[in-house]
């Protein structure tokens, strides 16, 4: 009887969320909130402004409510993450410069080449969540696992983002990419290896000093530069000569680049 009450306790603790694991959902959740409720407003900045201040608000409230809360690792993995968010600009910038793939409307906002500079600030959310997630269930997944794990949540949070942020818009692939339900294919590839190579560069840079962080996340974003280049290169340029596949342009893809601020643009809304 001692041993099954014993065991029982052990599976109830497992099953309850730490206090930190709480905090980072309470978290989220508000800032989720507020978000929506910021972008709605039918008063304020341009939503490009908006969407600054709120990714400002994001990448200073993080850290520091970790640190008033005693969670050291969301503030050790916010120093990983927000160079590397920083950094993301590049790769952006490739795909909408170089490869044409990758379209950022004028959404007021200055611009840093053909990237709308607050994207600088914006990779920092997904790629926190993504590595807190895997961090906290590493302790009972085996090593393969938690790379499978990394790459299934950076496929769905990464294709929700594709499927979705075009309506403000905060970007959208060029209409002649292969991107079912505005999916871009050729980048989902690429960041589900972005998202494997960024653990693998946590855990070595894990509790070690801004420095080490530094040069891991230089390492990640050219690991992702590459693997966008190459995974570009295959279904873009390989697969177009397949027979069967076709490359269809939605009416609202269209509309945006016609107009950026045209009627999916629920700042412009159609009267």
């Amino acid at each position: 009887m001692g041993n099954k009450k014993k065991n029982k306790d052990r599976a109830k603790n497992k099953a309850m969320l730490s206090s930190t694991e709480k905090h980072a959902i309470y978290f989220h959740l508000v800032f989720a909130a507020v978000t929506a409720a910021f972008l709605l407003a039918p008063t304020g900045p341009e939503i490009g402004w908006k969407i600054f201040l709120l990714l400002v608000v994001y990448n200073i409230a993080l850290p520091v409510l970790g640190r008033r809360l005693g969670h050291d690792r969301w503030f050790d993995l916010w120093l990983f993450v927000f160079p590397l968010s920083l950094l993301q600009i590049f790769p952006d910038w490739f795909m909408s410069a170089v490869l044409n793939s990758l379209v950022f409307p004028d959404t007021g906002f200055p611009f840093i080449g053909t990237v709308g500079a607050y994207m600088g600030l914006m990779w920092s959310i997904p790629l926190f969540a993504i590595l807190f997630v895997t961090w906290r269930a590493r302790k009972n997944l085996s090593r393969a696992g938690a790379y499978v794990l990394v790459v299934v949540l950076t496929v769905v949070t990464f294709g929700i983002a594709e499927a979705t942020l075009w309506v403000i818009p905060i970007w959208y692939a060029a209409p002649h990419i292969l991107a079912p339900a505005y999916i871009a294919v050729y980048v989902i590839i690429g960041e589900a290896i972005l998202g494997i190579a960024a653990w693998y560069a946590y855990q070595t840079v894990a509790d070690r000093g801004i420095g080490s962080k530094l040069v891991a996340a230089l390492a990640v974003m050219l690991i992702y530069t590459g693997a966008i280049a190459v995974s570009y290169l295959l279904v873009e340029r390989t697969m177009r000569g397949v027979p069967g596949i076709q490359i269809e342009v939605s009416e609202s893809v269209r509309a945006l680049e016609v107009d950026p601020t045209g009627p999916t643009n629920p700042t412009n809304p159609t009267p």
